[in-house]
């Protein structure tokens, strides 16, 4: 049976992560925006994201037969669709095997205490 790969596509405010484990927890692959040259503004772009992906894909490539289970991680709906629809066209390019998706929306509450 081939070995299970978690991929985790977390966005944040100004910055795209994406970080390769293995199942049980050791991290094989780490990058952001930053780290391949993308500055400022630019680390929030939708190339930029494309870009991380395909570093992500050529690193799972050059493993043997995986199966791999995401992560995606955003604040914002409209950043989750893009999240996703990217991630499913450059896997899906090269026959990758998609065990599932986990979908993680962070919405913000203002606090948790009662009215006075």
């Amino acid at each position: 049976m081939a070995d299970i790969r978690i991929v985790h596509i977390k966005s944040c405010r100004n910055n795209f992560f994406i970080i390769i484990s293995d199942g049980k927890g050791k991290v094989l692959f780490s990058k952001n925006a930053g780290s391949i040259g993308f500055k400022n503004n630019l680390k929030r772009t939708s190339e930029a994201l494309n870009k991380l992906l395909i570093e992500a894909v050529q690193f799972s490539t050059n493993q043997r037969k995986m199966n791999f289970f995401f992560k995606l991680d955003a604040i914002d709906v409209k950043v989750l669709e893009i999240l996703y629809k990217q991630t499913i066209n450059n896997f899906k390019k090269l026959n990758i095997q998609i065990l599932g998706f986990k979908i993680i929306n962070k919405i913000p509450h203002n606090g948790c205490r009662n009215k006075k």
